[in-house]
């Protein structure tokens, strides 16, 4: 065989063997996955005994059940999760809302898990009726939050100027409320209908806003993760009796709860 034909036999079988599709093992998310996790019950929580708990972290482990990856949760409130995403100290967040702020620096499921409303929150003797009277009020809202970004928006085009006040969770703004520090707070719908009652709180008139929420990770970093866990959820949503609707039930209109919040409040 003269020296001619066997390089061409070599160049041959080094492209056949570097273009085999990988096998299925080594394909898709591999080993300890860290995702950042928030107190936003139902959604997702750390319960008592230190665990993961919420629809969320039910989900991501039916995602991982049969899988070569594991999830490893990381306790942070909002703005720390933010950061730690950043500095890939952690793959993933969950209840993640889109802007296109934050589409700069992160990349979203394809796939929302619920759809929310903003709204405010006074005390039962309160005066806020409606938006124009929070002008000059104190208004109590959770750093970095979507909805506080949604309800800042929305006043300065009505021409409504409010005192906003950052508090690092939904908990600290219910408790300046509730201890006079603020006039109102602002939070996602559905965290005000489960909390009022701890805080003596109620919710006033004012809704604004609806937005989406979707797993998220650092830009440019996890679309094999993203990719795996939108599968999912996409062939769960097509299924009336999927893992995905009996997780939804449970959380928000489950018997376990003496709280039911409707379906059409949480999912469209």
């Amino acid at each position: 065989m003269s020296g001619h034909i066997f390089c061409r036999i070599i160049i041959v079988f080094l492209f056949v063997f570097t273009t085999l599709p990988a096998h299925s093992e080594e394909r898709g998310p591999k080993g300890n996955i860290k995702v950042g996790i928030f107190p936003f019950e139902p959604f997702n929580f750390i319960d008592s005994d230190g665990i993961a708990e919420g629809f969320y972290p039910d989900l991501l482990r039916k995602i991982v059940k049969d899988e070569k990856w594991q999830i490893e949760f990381i306790e942070c409130n909002w703005s720390q999760c933010l950061d730690h995403l950043q500095k890939q100290e952690i793959d993933l967040m969950v209840s993640v809302a889109y802007s296109s702020e934050r589409a700069e620096t992160m990349d979203y499921s394809y796939e929302s898990v619920a759809d929310l409303w903003g709204q405010v929150f006074i005390r039962p003797e309160g005066d806020s009726k409606n938006i124009n009277d929070l002008e000059g009020k104190r208004i109590g809202v959770m750093r970095k939050d979507i909805s506080a970004s949604n309800f800042i928006k929305t006043t300065k085009e009505l021409g409504i100027h409010s005192d906003i006040i950052e508090f690092a969770t939904h908990s600290d703004v219910f408790k300046a409320v509730q201890q006079k520090i603020v006039e109102a707070g602002v939070a996602p719908q559905h965290y005000g209908l489960r909390h009022t009652k701890e805080y003596n709180l109620v919710g006033s008139t004012i809704l604004f806003s609806p937005f989406s929420i979707y797993f998220a990770s650092k830009k440019g970093s996890q679309h094999e993760l993203l990719s795996h866990i939108d599968s999912h959820i996409s062939s769960w949503k097509k299924e009336n009796n999927s893992y995905y609707y009996e997780r939804l039930n449970f959380w928000f209109a489950g018997s376990s709860s003496s709280f039911k919040t409707p379906l059409w409040l949480i999912y469209s």
